[in-house]
């Protein structure tokens, strides 16, 4: 032993160098290592544990639960202490419409929405207005990467109850979403409509660099987090899809409406050059990755775009 300790003295800007590459793989492998909190995820659908987690995600879109046990406590005041659990803690809110719907929030005194610039419809008088950068120069920028605007609008209901309403700028489908610890989301870009207050926006870089290379719209998105609920705008009508870890699902960039957090996306070529250059399904596809719930849109906006280009008038005609 003392030898050695003899040796890694007289060695020690070699022991330096050597640990410090040692740490590049280990970096590597931490940005690389994906993170699951959802246990659930892992245990077969026909579980009653399972089961019940799905019921209480559909009917009160959350699965935790808490138990309050009361001890020397007067009836009276178990009977109010029900009443305060029973009252209603979300915020109230209404979609309406179908190809152009629109958004309709109820907000008690005090309570502030989050939109961006031009996205209130209407709202009662006692809404207040206030445009900030909400978080600073190096969030509004990644919002600005993300497709949303520098500035957003902060409307907070003064003197009472107030109403606000937000409509989609396109036809297709406005979702709601529950926002929360181990709840995060990441949306397509300009997917953004509007939140509650404790909601944060910020730009989501796929970590995959050919994702980024050949992902198209897919590389950059919006990652949603936070607590609070969520609003987003869709294009066409969504359909929804839960992959367990280990499965996936192949769709055409554009399609990649929403996802939870815990999902990854990966960039994979089509197969066969014929299939390439002929099959009108582009060169790439985009593989998305379980455990979690992803939203598939029907009907890109770019695809309308696309669709509508034959018969938009030239600059010769």
């Amino acid at each position: 032993m003392i030898k050695f300790g003899k040796w890694i003295a007289k060695h020690k800007v070699l022991i330096v160098i050597i640990s410090m590459l040692l740490l590049i793989p280990s970096f590597l492998g931490m940005a690389a290592t994906r993170v699951n909190y959802d246990i659930l995820s892992y245990l077969p659908d026909s579980l009653e544990t399972v089961e019940g987690q799905d019921i209480m995600v559909d009917e009160f879109g959350m699965g935790a639960f808490s138990m309050v046990v009361v001890e020397d406590m007067e009836l009276k005041d178990v009977a109010k202490l029900k009443e305060k659990f029973q009252e209603e803690t979300y915020m109230r809110y209404e979609i309406k419409g179908d190809t152009l719907p629109v958004v309709i929030c109820y907000l008690e005194g005090g309570e502030k929405m989050i939109t961006e610039g031009g996205g209130m419809s209407w709202m009662s008088p006692n809404m207040k207005m206030e445009t900030t950068t909400n978080g600073g120069i190096g969030k509004a920028f990644g919002r600005m990467f993300s497709g949303e605007h520098i500035f957003q609008n902060i409307y907070t209901a003064q003197a009472g109850k107030g109403m606000i309403a937000f409509a989609s700028c396109f036809p297709g489908s406005i979702k709601a979403f529950e926002i929360g610890p181990g709840r995060e989301m990441v949306f397509q870009k300009s997917a953004f409509l509007a939140s509650e207050a404790g909601v944060e926006l910020s730009v989501f870089f796929n970590k995959k660099f050919s994702s980024g290379l050949f992902g198209g719209e897919g590389f950059i998105m919006q990652k949603v987090s936070g607590q609070g609920t969520v609003f987003a705008e869709f294009d066409g009508h969504v359909v929804e899809y839960e992959l367990n870890a280990g499965q996936e699902i192949v769709v055409d960039t554009g399609h990649l409406a929403a996802m939870d957090a815990s999902c990854q996306i990966e960039i994979k070529s089509v197969p066969g050059v014929k299939n390439m250059l002929f099959g009108g399904e582009g060169i790439f596809n985009t593989i998305i990755h379980g455990p979690g719930k992803v939203w598939l849109q029907t009907m890109p906006i770019s695809n309308v775009a696309g669709a509508l280009r034959p018969y938009m008038p030239s600059s010769g005609k």
